[in-house]
């Protein structure tokens, strides 16, 4: 009787302490985890349900039905392969695609879509935006690797430098409607000046010429100057058989 009753004590002793143990493991968890994240759900709101395998569902009525999906937000659903949806009304349902934002939508495969009612429907897109609801991307750094965007600055440097370019051509078209050979008048030098214009454009032309008594040879030269400061040059030689 002496050793039940020992036995008896001892077992409780054991559950209590087991008891008091867990009590402290549950204070422990509410005082250092849990009291930073709370749940809140409307009263008659759906569980929510993982049934893909590998996958998660946080929130009510979020369905995670994808392989290893993750589907978070009230009614965030999560129905393609590797894929996750974030906020409510979320759908990711392409293969490996994100949806982040407030009814935002991956359709396609390993597709992205940023922000609220933002929808990816190509195959590797990001979407920032919908048709309608565009959104613009800031702060956006130079371009510099060939898969790099590239930014409005470095688009506005561009056009200046094509700008520029289309001006000097002008300038060169001008300058060729400028310069014409001077004519040849045997034992004559000879001189010509002209002035060409092109599409906003203008410039100079001086070219000079010397034949031969006999006119059977001539050495003819000019040069062009366009408003745009630059210079051309011409030099020929005429021969009469």
């Amino acid at each position: 009787m002496t050793s039940l009753s020992t036995s008896t004590s001892t077992g409780l002793r054991e559950t209590g302490d087991t008891l008091t143990s867990l009590s402290t493991i549950i204070n422990n968890v509410y005082e250092n985890g849990l009291k930073y994240m709370q749940v809140n759900a409307e009263e008659g709101s759906n569980a929510a349900v993982a049934e893909g395998l590998n996958s998660i569902a946080i929130g009510p009525e979020s369905i995670a039905s994808g392989e290893s999906s993750i589907a978070q937000g009230h009614g965030a659903t999560a129905s393609g392969t590797d894929s996750m949806a974030f906020g409510t009304n979320s759908a990711a349902s392409g293969e490996s695609s994100v949806a982040i934002g407030a009814n935002s939508s991956s359709f396609a495969t390993n597709s992205v879509a940023l922000g609220a009612g933002s929808v990816a429907d190509r195959d590797n897109t990001v979407s920032v935006g919908s048709v309608g609801n565009e959104r613009q991307i800031t702060n956006v750094a130079a371009g510099t690797a060939p898969t790099d965007a590239v930014n409005v600055g470095q688009l506005n440097a561009l056009k200046g430098q094509v700008d520029s370019d289309i001006k000097d051509l002008k300038g060169g078209i001008a300058a060729a409607l400028a310069l014409e050979a001077a004519p040849a008048v045997a034992g004559k030098f000879t001189t010509y000046m002209g002035v060409g214009h092109y599409d906003g454009q203008s410039a100079i032309g001086i070219s000079g010429r010397k034949t031969s008594d006999d006119g059977r040879w001539s050495i003819s030269g000019g040069v062009t100057a366009s408003q745009q400061g630059k210079v051309g040059a011409r030099v020929g030689f005429t021969k009469v058989w």
